[in-house]
């Protein structure tokens, strides 16, 4: 393997990053006269990636993942323990979309007689609730379709946070597809 100049020296310096050594001490190993040229490699390091995820991944994975709940092959067997399963149906009549009524999206797990009603506006909002099991064979795909062509449809004449809660339901809702495909590839 040929190896020049300039690759030799990309090479020390990143198994000097790599190694934990300051932007100071790369900068002199390279005869720099400043930092700054020497920056990007101390932010390339892939040691460094490992570390920020393990310590960031809990507080930030919640922002990440929209969809929260789990996902269930069937409503026969108890989802939740201590609550009947409460099957949500696919269709939400409160806002101008349409959603064929072609069963149900899941199982509720939040038990009414102790946390009271739901405040969220299902079957939209189930997505982004922790007490929420998707069915394998709902209709997902439908939901996020009708989602989509809403969002699209109303771009310019809504209310803008109106949108952007909607865009959080579609990206969990898409989760939900994209986990679904996985593990239908898994089998």
């Amino acid at each position: 393997m040929m190896i020049n100049p300039r690759r030799f020296r990309f090479s020390i310096a990143t198994h000097m990053a790599e190694e934990g050594a300051s932007a100071f001490h790369i900068a002199e190993g390279l005869d720099h006269t400043d930092t700054q040229n020497v920056r990007v490699y101390v932010g390339t390091v892939s040691s460094i990636a490992d570390p920020v995820a393990k310590a960031t991944d809990a507080a930030l994975g919640p922002l990440v993942n929209r969809f929260r709940g789990k996902i269930i092959d069937s409503i026969r067997a108890p989802v939740f323990e201590g609550l009947p399963n409460q099957v949500i149906p696919a269709v939400a009549p409160d806002l101008a979309i349409f959603h064929p009524n072609v069963g149900g999206i899941g199982i509720c797990g939040r038990d009414v007689r102790k946390d009271g009603l739901c405040r969220l506006l299902p079957p939209l909002s189930c997505y982004l609730c922790p007490s929420f099991a998707a069915l394998r064979d709902g209709p997902h795909e439908e939901m996020l379709h009708s989602i989509e062509r809403f969002i699209r449809h109303n771009e310019g004449a809504s209310d803008q946070r109106v949108l952007m809660q909607l865009e959080d339901v579609r990206i969990a809702i898409h989760q939900v597809t994209v986990q679904l495909a996985a593990n239908k590839g898994e089998q």
